[in-house]
């Protein structure tokens, strides 16, 4: 636990020092100005797609972003000279973007002017969302060696993400696209928004959806790792 903590507060320090909390503070700015000047009767469902976004773009372009980073300065080389786990390092990960996810989303709801947020529905769903999309984009990322190629898998990785819950948002439904992790998001959202939405049962869909995703990132991981010389356990 104490690794963990560690490694968590570390990528904390690594994050604030390549501007990310800049870039959202900037965000979490510019979202509030543009919900102010939109009409009132349009705020809620902007504020549902920019709280939708937020966990995707977050979770899903910073990881990427980060894993390059850290490709670059030799961190992923190095990452098994010292006793790190590569669940700890991923459990890290998904942490911190996740509470940097959470407060950006839950500032741009406070500062909306939307009335009836439920905010201790709207936490576990940001902090969930993010933590998933962080997994999602540590496999996607881990084994891409070039900027090119980022950009390339993140484009068409967020379009994958976002495209299922605003087709439901705008009401095209069916069933398939309700269990996918961008549509459960989405829900969850809408839940701390007061609609009825079955809360319950879209937590335990997503808490198993994370869970798969987190052993998919660990398997990518250690294979990666693994072929650059490491060893992993």
């Amino acid at each position: 636990m104490k690794r963990l903590m560690s490694t968590f507060f570390s990528d904390m320090r690594y994050q604030w020092r390549y501007g990310f909390y800049l870039i959202y503070a900037v965000m979490t700015v510019f979202a509030i100005v543009a919900l102010h000047l939109m009409p009132e009767g349009w705020r809620p469902t902007a504020l549902v797609i920019m709280l939708l976004s937020d966990p995707s773009l977050l979770g899903f372009l910073f990881i990427g972003g980060i894993l390059q980073l850290e490709r670059g300065e030799g961190i992923l080389d190095a990452l098994f000279c010292a006793p790190l786990r590569p669940w700890e390092y991923i459990t890290a990960k998904a942490l911190s973007l996740g509470i940097l996810s959470t407060l950006t989303g839950c500032v741009i709801a406070l500062g909306s002017g939307v009335a009836g947020v439920r905010y201790a529905l709207l936490v576990p769903a940001m902090l969930f969302g993010s933590a998933c999309f962080t997994l999602i984009g540590i496999s996607v990322s881990v084994n891409l060696k070039s900027t090119n190629a980022f950009l390339s898998a993140n484009g068409l990785g967020e379009l994958i993400l976002l495209s299922p819950p605003l087709l439901l948002l705008f009401g095209v439904s069916f069933t398939p696209l309700e269990v996918l992790p961008g549509s459960i998001v989405l829900r969850l959202i809408q839940a701390s928004f007061g609609l009825p939405v079955a809360f319950a049962w879209y937590f335990m869909a997503f808490a198993l959806w994370t869970g798969a995703m987190f052993l998919l990132a660990h398997i990518r991981l250690v294979s990666a790792l693994s072929r650059l010389g490491g060893g992993a356990s």
